[in-house]
């Protein structure tokens, strides 16, 4: 309901390794499990912390080696 607690724990394993999560309602104190539909980008991309640090880090790692050598 509206104003429940909702815990998702192990979030940040579960996007790695799984593709179930197990969802906890706190305030109705029940749980169920959801099954995580992510690419390997979308996972890559939360674990980064959103899409501007994905895109920063993966620039960030095409740019080494690359350096002007004048």
């Amino acid at each position: 309901g509206q104003n429940d607690v909702i815990e998702i724990p192990d979030l940040i394993d579960a996007v790695k390794n799984t593709d179930s999560v197990t969802i906890a309602n706190k305030t109705a104190g029940i749980e169920f499990t959801g099954k995580l539909n992510l690419s390997q980008r979308d996972r890559d991309i939360l674990l980064a912390g959103g899409l501007l640090a994905y895109t920063k880090k993966k620039l960030a790692n095409s740019h080494r080696g690359h350096r002007d050598h004048r």
